[in-house]
């Protein structure tokens, strides 16, 4: 089996920014829009790419260079000076691995909220398509920007059902993954769930019943089944959007 390659949807803040400031960094980004800026911030994000840059940081996982799990990445920033430098840095972060990266900054983000999270969404959209035409997994790594903004990428992310969702723990400041459960179910897969919830929570009993170990671990994937050794059930959430679908 071929190994899973990953398109990375980046929404980038200003960490670079931020776990930068000092003096130096005050002088060189004076001008956010300034040569002199972008390689101040170059320079520091490749001295301590985890600390500087809290969008690698939650990607540190996937940025082992022997496996190159990352094809390519898309970096969305904000329509602000900060924030295009930003991503300028991580563009030239990326390059410098071999791994192609795309800046698309979103219009009036961090200018105008309803406008800018309108076209946030039509960005994940867009970047999303190009991915899947390329025949990659696609993972939304919404670590960077405002939680309001991260909370409209994630709920767009499940919409359009990406593969991984990363973030960076607040209090434990480690890379997590969250549920990537997709809003929109197919009929297929409701029924499949329907006849599942009929069976003991037993990965056997399942496998007895006619279905295929490739079925459950889909499943599984998609966050609508939970497997703890021996067992399978259907996530308790996933029960009741079933009634739902079913009333």
């Amino acid at each position: 089996m071929s190994e899973k390659k990953y398109h990375v949807i980046v929404t980038v803040g200003t960490s670079i920014l931020r776990n930068t400031s000092s003096e130096d960094t005050e002088r060189a980004c004076s001008d956010p829009k300034s040569q002199k800026c972008l390689e101040f911030l170059v320079k520091k994000l490749n001295f301590d790419p985890s600390k500087v840059s809290a969008e690698v940081n939650s990607m540190r996982t996937y940025l082992n260079e022997k496996e190159r799990k990352i094809a390519s990445v898309t970096l969305l920033a904000s329509d602000t000076d900060e924030g295009k430098v930003c991503a300028e840095a991580l563009r030239s972060f990326f390059e410098d691995r071999e791994i192609k990266a795309e800046v698309m900054v979103v219009e009036k983000l961090g200018k105008a909220f309803e406008v800018g999270t309108s076209n946030l969404m039509d960005a994940i959209a867009k970047a999303v398509a190009t991915a899947r035409k390329e025949g990659l997994e696609i993972i939304l790594n919404l670590t960077g920007g405002y939680k309001a903004e991260s909370a409209i990428a994630y709920v767009s992310a499940l919409l359009l059902s990406v593969d991984k969702v990363l973030y960076i723990h607040e209090t434990l400041r480690v890379p997590v993954e969250l549920p990537a459960l997709p809003l929109s179910i197919k009929g297929e897969e409701l029924d499949r769930l329907s006849r599942l919830t009929e069976l003991n929570p037993y990965c056997k009993d399942w496998l007895e019943a006619g279905f295929n170990v490739r079925e459950i671990e889909d499943l599984v994937d998609k966050g609508l089944v939970e497997m703890d050794g021996g067992k399978c059930k259907v996530r308790d959430i996933v029960k009741e959007i079933l009634k739902i679908y079913e009333s």
